[in-house]
């Protein structure tokens, strides 16, 4: 995943693994899983990973570059246009 968000992200980007090597791991005990959604609620994902990490890294690239306020706002609402015509 991270790899993917690096590839996206509009600057060169990078990430160094810091972990201890036998330090515990929060991975073994935090899971995001949507099956239960899926099987309970018929609920299914709009986006996939690589339309979900560009929208994301758009919005916090925008927000790193330190856009005016209002120029986030229209990012965020593009976003969600796209979005909603995805998903009507």
């Amino acid at each position: 995943l991270i790899e993917l968000a690096a590839d996206k992200w509009p600057q060169a980007a990078h990430w160094e693994n810091y972990s201890e090597e036998n330090a515990k791991k929060e991975s073994d005990i935090l899971l995001l899983d949507s099956h239960k959604a899926e099987a309970h609620l018929g609920w299914q994902s709009t986006l996939d990973i690589d339309a979900t990490l560009s929208l994301t890294i758009d919005w916090y690239d925008a927000f790193y570059r330190q856009a005016q306020s209002n120029q986030l706002a229209e990012i965020t609402e593009s976003q969600i246009t796209r979005y909603m015509s995805i998903t009507t």
